[in-house]
C-alpha cells in the first residue's frame, strides 16, 4: 500500500511536471539540437565517431590508439548535457543559484565521473560480446544492457537529485540504492517500456494500421514517464 507521504511525493511531482513542461520540452529540444549540431561539426571537419566505431569493432586494440579522440568527443558532449541538465535540474528544484556557472561545472565534474565509471562498464560488455560466438550476442546484449541502463539511470537521477538540493557532486554508491521505492518504480517504468516497444514490433511485423497512432502515443508516454522519473528523484531528497 502507498503511504500517505508517497502519495503526496507522487502528486507534488505531476503537478510540477504540468506546470512546466513547455519548459521542459524547450530545454530538452534545445540539447537535441545543440548535440546534433556538435555532431555533424565534428563529424565533418574533425573525425566521424560512427566510422571510428566501426573500425574498433573490426580490431578491438585500435580503441588504445583512437581512445584520446573518443574521450574528448564524449567529453564536448557530456559539458553540453551538463549545461542544460543544470538547468532542468534548477527548474525541478525551485531555486535559482547565483553562481550558475560554478555549479555548471561541478555538475559536470558529477558527470565525468558518472559516465567514466560506465563507460568502463561499457567498455568491458563490448569487449565481451565481440568475443563471444554469434548465437549468443543477442543473448547477452539483452541480459547485459538492461540492467547496465536501469543502473546508468538510476546513478543520474539519484545523484543529481542530491546534488541539486544538497550541492554534493561526489559517487556515493549508497545512496544510489537507499530508495528501494524509487528503485522498484524504476524497474516497473522500464518494464512498461520494455513491452510497449515489443508491442510496437509486433504491429510493425503484422502491418497494423494501429502503428502510427500508437507510436505517437508511445513516445509521448515514453517522454512524460522520463520526465516524471526524473523529478520524483529530486523531490525524494526533499
Amino acid at each position: 500500500m502507498i503511504s500517505l507521504k508517497n502519495k503526496k511525493l507522487f502528486t507534488e511531482s505531476l503537478n510540477l511536471l504540468k506546470r512546466n513542461i513547455l519548459y521542459f520540452l524547450l530545454l530538452d529540444a534545445s540539447l537535441i539540437v545543440s548535440l546534433y549540431s556538435i555532431n555533424y561539426l565534428m563529424s565533418s571537419y574533425i573525425f566521424d565517431f560512427r566510422n571510428m566505431l566501426a573500425v574498433i569493432q573490426q580490431n578491438n586494440m585500435l580503441v588504445f590508439v583512437l581512445l584520446p579522440l573518443i574521450v574528448l568527443y564524449l567529453l564536448i558532449l557530456l559539458l553540453v548535457y551538463s549545461v542544460f541538465k543544470y538547468f532542468t535540474l534548477e527548474i525541478i528544484a525551485e531555486k535559482e543559484s547565483e553562481n550558475k556557472f560554478r555549479n555548471i561545472l561541478r555538475l559536470y565534474s558529477l558527470n565525468t565521473k558518472i559516465f567514466g565509471l560506465f563507460f568502463i562498464v561499457f567498455a568491458m560488455i563490448n569487449i565481451i560480446f565481440f568475443n563471444i560466438r554469434d548465437e549468443y550476442m543477442l543473448y547477452f546484449a539483452i541480459v547485459a544492457l538492461f540492467p547496465f541502463i536501469l543502473l546508468l539511470t538510476l546513478f543520474i537521477d539519484i545523484l543529481h537529485g542530491n546534488f541539486i538540493l544538497h550541492d554534493n557532486n561526489k559517487l556515493r554508491f549508497k545512496l544510489v540504492f537507499e530508495n528501494k521505492r524509487f528503485l522498484a518504480f524504476k524497474i516497473f517504468l522500464y518494464l512498461t517500456l520494455i513491452a510497449l516497444y515489443s508491442l510496437y514490433n509486433y504491429l510493425g511485423i503484422n502491418g497494423s494500421i494501429l502503428l502510427i497512432p500508437y507510436t505517437i502515443t508511445s513516445i509521448i508516454y515514453t517522454y512524460l514517464m522520463i520526465r516524471f522519473e526524473g523529478i520524483l528523484s529530486v523531490l525524494v531528497f526533499k
